[in-house]
């Protein structure tokens, strides 16, 4: 069931990049940050967070269970504890590689999607939705590992159409590896800080560099 689940998801996910790159060729409108904004709000909406929905009710989960916190102090201590490795080994990284800028040059609307709104979606899907019901079946260490693994399948049709897919696929250092990781470390930031949102929290402390 997982497995024609993420298939069917990363298959319309694909789908959504070239539909994209569609429209810009044909439409000045969808050039534009708003367009662009909009776009991936939408759908990510409708393929990331619609199909979590109903896998979550193909398995008996309630959105309560998945959006728990058993406790503020124990979600906070593990979302910004792994989040906070996440944020000094990245910032360690611009530093050795001579990048001193740590937040960069994003726009108002690009911080909002890459730091906010890509967190909150994934960890929805990937943590919330899938990983919750895996452990229905699995081990939470297997469980957590082939998550992990879908979480940088994910990824696989945007690096493709941006062009460095090859790249990420053979730098350990901040391609495929780092995100498998990232992932592996918000599974567990969730199952030990009993709550989705210390994943949320630890992606988004990632994501901030």
């Amino acid at each position: 069931m997982h497995l024609i689940f993420f298939t069917v998801i990363l298959a319309t996910w694909t789908g959504a990049w070239v539909l994209q790159l569609t429209l810009i060729d044909y439409f000045e409108l969808f050039r534009s940050e708003w367009a662009t904004f909009l776009y991936w709000l939408i759908a990510r909406i409708f393929i990331w967070i619609l199909p979590a929905f109903w896998i979550l009710k193909k398995y008996n989960k309630e959105l309560k269970d998945v959006l728990r916190v058993q406790t503020l102090k124990r979600t906070l201590v593990w979302g910004l504890g792994i989040g906070g490795i996440f944020l000094a080994l990245s910032i360690g990284y611009r530093i050795i590689n001579g990048n001193l800028s740590i937040l960069g040059d994003r726009s108002l609307l690009t911080f909002i999607d890459f730091v906010i709104l890509a967190p909150f979606f994934e960890e929805f899907l990937m943590r919330g939705a899938i990983l919750s019901t895996l452990k229905q079946k699995f081990s939470f260490l297997k469980a957590n590992t082939i998550t992990a693994f879908l979480f940088v399948l994910l990824h696989c049709p945007g690096w493709y159409f941006m062009g460095v897919l090859q790249l990420n696929l053979l730098n350990p250092l901040s391609g495929a590896l780092a995100i498998f990781i990232i992932g592996f470390m918000c599974g567990l930031a969730a199952e030990r800080g009993k709550s989705l949102y210390s994943a949320m929290i630890a992606h988004m402390l990632n994501n901030i560099v």
